[in-house]
């Protein structure tokens, strides 16, 4: 029996049944459509028909991709890219991530000029940046000496009450 799928797919998974116990089972996980139509191709590809003729083929075909964007081995993800944030709907999360963090140092005053640098900070559009804010930076820079030294190894301006003087810079338009 030849199974026909059609559509368009936005992934798929290939799980490795493993033949003992004692192994585990790997996942692979590619964010891309298997199924393409040989007949969209530059170029044709060609089959043997009911008479062992060549004859073009333009079914659409499964098509499995040489390379993967996650691997699942032992209840752990490992990603190869970006594409499983949005298989994970993850773009919400980080976002939660960076708000908390902008919350958490914005309440430490430490910048002159607070509200300047909260927009700024909220306008990055990288919210992946957030994700590595490790507790020992942020303890860091609630101490004045240490905030002095963080200031100089990032060549940040600092004031004379020893808060982050950020220089914001203007947009201009042409």
């Amino acid at each position: 029996m030849l199974l026909k799928i059609k559509g368009k797919y936005h992934g798929y998974v290939l799980e490795g049944i493993p033949a003992s116990r004692d192994e585990k089972t790997v996942v692979f996980l590619k964010m891309a459509n298997p199924i393409i139509n040989l007949k969209n191709r530059r170029s044709a590809v060609f089959t043997f028909d009911n008479n062992s003729e060549l004859a073009e083929m333009s079914d659409e075909v499964c098509r499995l991709h040489m390379n993967m964007d996650c691997i699942v081995v032992d209840e752990k993800i490992y990603s190869f890219n970006y594409k499983f944030e949005d298989l994970f709907n993850v773009e919400k999360t980080m976002q939660k991530i960076k708000h908390k963090a902008l919350e958490e140092i914005v309440t430490i005053d430490a910048f002159e000029n607070r509200e300047e640098f909260e927009q700024m900070a909220r306008a990055y559009k990288s919210p992946r940046t957030f994700i590595t804010l490790k507790r020992e930076r942020v303890e860091r820079i609630k101490n004045k000496t240490n905030r002095k030294k963080v200031a100089n190894m990032l060549k940040i301006d600092i004031s004379d009450e020893g808060k982050f003087f950020l220089k914001m810079m203007k947009k201009f338009h042409c």
